[in-house]
């Protein structure tokens, strides 16, 4: 018996591709024009991955070019808290090279106070998930100390994990201009006073003298026999006149107040809270120690006036029946509070003086900000009103 010849073993055709009715020799063909098509197709790709390379390879070294010559310092810090970028301006802000910058801590360039609120400021900035600011001051290498402003977004990175990217501000020449605003306010503040004193001088060497001599003559004429009009003019006359010499005393106490420099500021504010009880419906009560009595004077004049000028405010608007002024002493800083249980007012509404009034506060206010102060009011219609005056214990 003949053996039989093996069958040849059939090709199996790709599928999805039809077999050619030429057999082997067909589908090598059309492989091999299915393969030069593809071949087409990924030259193509690659010459696209190739423009889109160069294409984000200008971008990159754009945005390097900007971001190292930028007049203002950028960092970026990492989920470690190490400095993963810096440029140039910031390397120059913190005093140093920007290569030793890289890997270290941001928080190298301050004192434990300072680097204790950089790091509540980053977890405040990542728990928010916003922007946020504050200011800080950095140590210089070289000892030096630098006031600065951080503007901190958070940021998603990449395989490293989260971070922030940090702008940094040089506000040295902002400080100094404050510096120089409040030292300003303080002169303001002392001239002003000295022209009170010279005008109080004027008013008692020449004016209240002129009135005096006035009344002694008045009275010798009362002396001498004349009708009964003539002596109901010169009574009527002799009233003005002692009118004019009492508000000519009042106005030399509250220009001069000789009371501030000789005996301090509790004399000078109890003697302030008599003449408005005088001449109002409240009582006044005055809780100042007499610590207070050997200020400098800049700063009894300065707090004389803020007192002066709330207590003047409290007897025309509050329509009180009784008021209380407490001075104390928080944080480096002088707080004057004076409450009254008066009619209130929506402080909501308190912003620059109108035709109806508005001057006292806002001129307080203005005044306290120029020295690095600020101004407090808790007050609703029907319930009373609290105003707290804050400046600092020494005026630059």
């Amino acid at each position: 018996m003949k053996n039989k010849k093996p069958e040849r073993q059939r090709k199996s055709v790709p599928k999805g591709i039809s077999k050619s009715p030429e057999g082997s020799s067909g589908d090598v063909k059309y492989l091999l024009h299915e393969l030069s098509v593809h071949q087409e197709e990924l030259k193509a790709q690659n010459a696209e991955l190739r423009r889109s390379e160069v294409e984000l390879s200008l971008v990159r070294d754009l945005y390097k070019e900007l971001f190292d010559s930028a007049p203002i310092g950028y960092v970026t810090i990492d989920s470690s808290f190490m400095i993963r970028e810096a440029n140039f301006a910031a390397a120059s802000l913190l005093g140093t090279h920007r290569n030793k910058l890289i890997g270290n801590p941001l928080s190298k360039f301050m004192d434990r106070e300072q680097a204790d609120a950089y790091h509540l400021h980053l977890m405040k900035v990542r728990n928010e998930g916003t922007r946020q600011s504050c200011e800080l001051v950095f140590c210089r290498l070289d000892g030096s100390l630098v006031p600065g402003r951080l503007e901190t977004s958070p940021y998603v990175g990449d395989l490293s994990g989260n971070g922030w990217r940090i702008v940094l501000v040089d506000i040295t020449e902002r400080r100094r201009a404050e510096s120089a605003l409040r030292k300003l306010a303080s002169d303001l503040v002392m001239a002003e006073e000295r022209e009170c004193k010279r005008i109080a001088r004027v008013l008692h060497d020449d004016i209240a003298q002129i009135l005096s001599a006035v009344r002694m003559r008045l009275d010798l004429l009362q002396g001498i026999p004349s009708d009964q009009q003539d002596r109901q003019t010169l009574k009527e006359a002799k009233a003005l006149l002692m009118q004019s010499l009492q508000e000519t005393r009042a106005l030399m106490n509250d220009l001069g107040n000789p009371l501030l420099f000789d005996m301090g500021l509790k004399a000078a504010c109890e003697s302030l809270a008599d003449r408005l009880m005088d001449k109002n419906p409240v009582r006044i009560c005055c809780d100042i120690r007499d610590a207070y009595k050997h200020l400098s004077p800049d700063i009894k004049a300065f707090l004389f006036q803020v007192i002066r000028e709330l207590l003047t405010n409290v007897v025309k608007h509050s329509h009180a029946g009784n008021a209380w002024v407490i001075i104390d002493m928080e944080d480096g800083h002088f707080r004057v509070k004076v409450t009254d249980d008066g009619v209130g007012f929506d402080s909501q509404t308190l912003g620059t003086p109108t035709v109806e009034g508005g001057y006292g506060l806002y001129s307080i206010r203005e005044r306290l900000i120029a020295v690095d102060g600020s101004l407090e009011i808790i007050s609703t219609p029907g319930a009373g009103t609290v105003v707290t005056a804050i400046l600092p214990a020494a005026l630059d």
